[in-house]
């Protein structure tokens, strides 16, 4: 045992020792310096790195030429010795066999830019340390990281407005850097040709070579239109200064008279119209045709189905007055807002494109005729009209009746209310009732026989006035509002006239439940609400004191009650026409309403506007990426440019954040406090009209007085009639008699007047 344990040590201790002295050796061991290399080893490296570089930058004879050559010059190669040269040969068989004689000769012929500047720098004359690994000059660097930004560029296609020096710029700039490449030519292009006129505005140019006639370039400035021979540039110019409201006067006028471009004439403009009319017809029958799928997809017993349809129609005239020779009328669902039904009207502009004859009719009876057209067509497609809103002044409630007699029209509430105001305007400016007026009312407003107290009306005579007017209005707007059912619109008009105008608020059997029963002091307090302050007992603004006008308003709100059943729907409450007025708004953007056009021009631009005004409709629908100028432009064969599309699609987008925005109850607080502002403006406005000592008087006969009823009475302010505001007379017929309290010895009320 004592022998094994002695040879165990005797061959582990000898190896154990030589670890420790190694340990021990590291540890104190001095870091040693980097071994410098032998001139052998750099000039080794130096010519790795040379070929490294040499292989990225070109290898062989030409590979690296500082020069592009120009058309017709040649260069070879040919052997001197061991040695492979190059040689260049100029078009006239001159032959160079250095580059600095090239450079010479092309330097005297002002031909430098095929001289390329720009050399790799050596690897010799690289000032970086030397290193184990190669690195290329920063110029390679570059190649490497921007190797895809040197392939070609591909531009969308797009319509720019260029100018013909820069076409004859950039002919010129071909020139110095190529010749033609005819053998034994050394020309360059000009301009042979040119047609400026004939394309729509575009330009066709035709370049060949100034010496062998061979060589020819055809500048084309627009491609023509898929089966036409329409040019693009010339067709999109027409048709989009069409379809954004512009007539041939206003496109020639901009085009060619103050740009200078050669458009189109008269009649190929007017050709332009009756090509794009079949197709935006079809663009909005198809809108239509989608309108009417989406209410037969609903249940037949559901309000605004095909079967239980709800609609709001209303016309619209071509310009002002009762001379126009253009109307449209429309029919819209009143659920969705969907167009469903259109037509037109045209006394003027026979053409061969609209089939049907002009209208023979006056203007007036366009809404008429036209509503009975829609109607009997709406009955032929098998829908049933069950709810009809239009405006209260509207004529198609009898063409509703003849074609569906189970439907039920109802008036817009703004238009009940406006005719409600005009109504006491006219009564305003009576004194008394006449006979057959007295009898009418006379079982139910015994007063009606009453006289107005007032000689001549005043400041706060209890009788109608603006003030007394415009609040009425309010009130009706505010009672419309609501009323939930039509008897309880017709008892609130009939409170409303009974007791609230005469500053009366709680009588036996009820009180004003539309208006809180005390009013803010303090100007706090939120308006529609109970005021939080003290305050102090609702009252009057404007109470009615006058028997007469109290009579007179009473007669005007009991035939507003009697005629509740047509104003408050049994299901859906107040209705309105607003559809049709908002969708009439946009077509003045499309057709200028102070001039009358042809029939054609203004079906084809009317119909355009349809289809803008329907785009609220198609956002939901077809989705905001639809917009019916892209599919016209498709129909039209006309290219669709990505610049075109994203403009209309960021439109659309912006036009659905305001429609939304102007929802808000924020936004309709200021649309409300707009109003007011606008009102007290106006009230403003006139009261300095009246301050004014000038009246502009043009020599009328009586002229009238110039206080409109709302001033002070002088009797009472103590003033004896006889100081009178000084007049002075713009007309230049002043009277004879040099009195300034009238204007000449016309006036019947002139004392000098013989003839009185």
């Amino acid at each position: 045992m004592v022998i094994f344990l002695l040879l165990l040590w005797m061959t582990t201790f000898p190896v154990y020792f030589k670890r420790v002295r190694q340990l021990d050796s590291l540890v104190k061991m001095a870091p040693s310096k980097k071994k410098k290399k032998t001139k052998q080893e750099l000039k080794l490296l130096a010519i790795a790195r040379g070929k490294k570089a040499a292989q990225k930058r070109g290898k062989g004879v030409g590979s690296r030429l500082e020069m592009t050559l120009p058309s017709k010059w040649r260069h070879s190669t040919y052997k001197r010795g061991s040695e492979v040269r190059m040689k260049f040969t100029s078009p006239g068989k001159t032959v160079y066999k250095q580059h600095s004689e090239v450079k010479k000769t092309l330097k005297e012929r002002d031909m430098s830019d095929c001289i390329n500047e720009e050399i790799f720098a050596s690897s010799s004359s690289s000032s970086e340390p030397d290193t184990d690994e190669f690195r290329g000059s920063s110029e390679e660097s570059d190649h490497e990281q921007q190797g895809d930004d040197n392939l070609c560029v591909k531009m969308e296609r797009r319509l720019f407005v260029c100018e013909t020096t820069q076409l004859m710029d950039l002919v010129d700039q071909i020139n110095q850097t190529s010749r033609c490449c005819t053998i034994d030519c050394n020309g360059i292009l000009v301009l042979a040709k040119v047609e400026p006129t004939g394309h729509g505005g575009s330009l066709k140019a035709l370049f060949v070579c100034n010496s062998c006639k061979l060589r020819e370039v055809n500048f084309q400035g627009s491609a023509y239109v898929e089966g036409s021979k329409r040019t693009v540039v010339g067709l999109a110019l027409g048709v989009a200064f069409f379809i954004s409201g512009h007539g041939f006067a206003k496109f020639e006028r901009t085009l060619r008279h103050f740009l200078g471009i050669s458009c189109v004439s008269k009649n190929p403009y007017y050709d332009i119209i009756k090509k794009v009319y079949p197709v935006i017809t079809e663009i909005l029958d198809e809108q239509c045709n989608e309108a009417k799928d989406q209410m037969k997809a609903k249940e037949l017993d559901e309000l605004g189905s095909w079967k239980k349809a709800v609609v709001t129609s209303d016309g619209v005239w071509h310009t002002r007055g009762y001379f126009s020779k253009n109307g449209t009328f429309i029919i819209k669902n009143y659920m969705t807002g969907g167009l469903l039904w259109y037509g037109h009207k045209c006394m003027r502009g026979e053409d061969d494109v609209v089939e049907d004859d002009l209208y023979e009719g006056t203007s007036k009876s366009m809404e008429g005729v036209l509503a009975d057209e829609c109607y009997a067509q709406a009955k032929e497609e098998e829908c049933d009209v069950n709810t009809v809103w239009q405006d209260a002044d509207s004529s198609s409630a009898i063409s509703v009746a003849a074609h569906h007699p189970n439907a039920k029209v109802f008036k817009c509430g703004g238009h009940v209310g406006r005719a409600h105001a005009n109504n006491l305007k006219d009564m305003a400016k009576k004194k008394e009732f006449n006979i057959d007026y007295q009898k009418k009312y006379k079982d139910k407003f015994p007063l009606v026989s009453t006289r107005c107290h007032c000689k001549r009306h005043k400041k706060k005579c209890g009788c109608f006035s603006e003030d007394f007017i415009r609040n009425a209005r309010i009130n009706h707007f505010c009672i419309l509002h609501q009323s939930v059912d039509a008897a309880d619109y017709a008892r609130r008009m009939t409170y409303l006239s009974k007791y609230h105008c005469r500053d009366i608020h709680k009588w036996k059997g009820g009180s004003c439940d539309f208006h809180p029963k005390r009013s803010c002091t303090c100007k706090k307090c939120d308006v529609d609400a109970e005021p939080k302050c003290e305050g102090k007992p609702y009252s009057t603004k404007c109470p009615l004191t006058c028997d007469f006008h109290w009579v007179a308003y009473q007669i005007e709100c009991s035939r507003r009650a009697d005629d509740a059943k047509s104003v408050i729907h049994p299901e859906m409450g107040r209705g309105h026409s607003n559809q049709c007025e908002a969708h009439f708004t946009v077509l003045p953007h499309f057709r200028a309403k102070s001039q009358s056009l042809n029939r054609l021009h203004y079906m084809c631009s009317t119909n355009a506007g349809l289809c803008q005004g329907n785009m609220s409709w198609c956002h939901k629908v077809r989705g905001t990426s639809y917009h019916w100028v892209i599919d016209l432009y498709e129909r039209l064969g006309l290219p669709i440019i990505p610049a075109v599309v994203d403009a209309l699609q960021k439109a659309n987008q912006q036009r659905a954040k305001v429609l939304m925005k102007q929802k808000t109850d924020h936004a309709k607080a200021n649309r409300v406090k707009m109003k007011v502002a606008r009102a007290e403006d106006q009230k403003e406005r006139r009261k300095w009209l009246k301050r004014q000592s000038v009246i502009h008087s043009y020599g009328g006969g009586d002229d009238d007085d110039v206080d409109d009823g709302d001033g002070e009475d002088p009797e009472e302010e103590g003033e004896d009639g006889e100081t009178e505001a000084v007049v002075t007379v713009i007309s230049g017929k002043t009277c004879r008699c040099g009195s300034k309290t009238h204007k000449r010895t016309s006036n019947r009320s002139c004392p000098f007047n013989s003839k009185r």
